[in-house]
C-alpha cells in the first residue's frame, strides 16, 4: 500500500508519498502566485499532484489519499477557496 498525504494551500501545497514500510517515495511543494486566477492555480496544483502520483499508480493499485481538512472557523474567502481546491484535487485524483 502507498499513502499520499496532501497539505493543500493555494500558495504552497505540500505532498508526500510513503509506502507500507514508511519509506518516503516522493515529496514536494507546489507553488502558485496570487496573480493567477483561482481556476488556473487549482489546475496547476492538481496536475502536479497527479503527475507525482502517476508512476506509483502504474505499479501499485493500492494507493490511499489523505487530504488535510478545512478550517471552518476561518473568516473570509480563504476557506471557500480551499474548499474549491480540495474539490478540484478530489476530482482529479
Amino acid at each position: 500500500m502507498i499513502v499520499m498525504g496532501i497539505d493543500q494551500s493555494l500558495t504552497s501545497t505540500a505532498y508526500v508519498l510513503v509506502n507500507g514500510d514508511k519509506e518516503v517515495l516522493s515529496s514536494g511543494v507546489i507553488r502558485t502566485t496570487k496573480e493567477d486566477s483561482l481556476p488556473k492555480r487549482c489546475g496547476i496544483i492538481s496536475n502536479e499532484l497527479s503527475t507525482a502520483a502517476l508512476d506509483h499508480w502504474l505499479t501499485n493499485d493500492d494507493i490511499k489519499i489523505s487530504i488535510e481538512g478545512l478550517s471552518y472557523g476561518s473568516i473570509g474567502s480563504a476557506t471557500r477557496n480551499l474548499a474549491v481546491l480540495m474539490g478540484w484535487i478530489q476530482s482529479e485524483l
